[in-house]
């Protein structure tokens, strides 16, 4: 056999991953690891697949209030929080955007979800739930390395939807489309 092509592949981890500090790693070591922990899964935001998402109770949501995660507590998972909340956590909770995100590893599909500023600050008196701004959660390893990504791609999307409603060009109010991965302007 003969190869197809080559490419450089880089590892880039945290100081106290098994790879970090590594002059040469084969392919090999690395497949099995969980370097992204979210199939972004973009074939599932066209047509019905977001409203099918949405009544699946399989559904997983990450939570974002303002600038913070609204996360639960977890004890003796080697981590402190965890980012997927099932969906009965967020019943009767007014959610201002969702925002389809991808799937687990395991299959189920994640949705972010947008909570008020003031929602966020009320949770934190819960004991029920862990709320932090993201750069606490990642420098205080309060989740898994590979959620972390989930977590910032989650309030990068459902913080713009919520602060660019309008067209630049046209003023026009616009409307998410690709299960909140675009922004449309019916005007333009």
């Amino acid at each position: 056999t003969h190869p197809f092509a080559s490419d450089r592949f880089v590892v880039v981890a945290a100081p106290n991953h098994p790879l970090a500090n590594r002059r040469s790693v084969r392919f090999e070591e690395v497949m099995g690891l969980d370097f992204v922990g979210l199939d972004r899964a973009s074939a599932e935001r066209e047509g019905d697949a977001f409203d099918r998402h949405l009544a699946d109770p399989a559904t997983l949501y990450v939570a974002i209030a303002g600038e913070m995660a609204v996360m639960l507590p977890t004890a003796g998972a080697g981590h402190d929080a965890a980012i997927f909340l099932p969906a009965e956590r967020l019943a009767g909770e007014a959610v201002s955007e969702r925002v389809f995100l991808g799937r687990r590893a395991d299959g189920a599909p994640v949705v972010g979800a947008l909570l008020a500023v003031a929602r966020g600050q009320e949770l934190k008196d819960d004991p029920a739930y862990l709320v932090s701004d993201l750069r606490s959660v990642a420098t205080h390893g309060l989740v898994p390395t590979d959620q972390i990504g989930t977590l910032a791609q989650a309030k990068s999307l459902l913080l713009w939807h919520a602060r660019r409603r309008f067209c630049a060009n046209c003023g026009a109010r616009t409307e998410a489309a690709q299960a909140g991965q675009r922004r449309d302007c019916p005007g333009c």
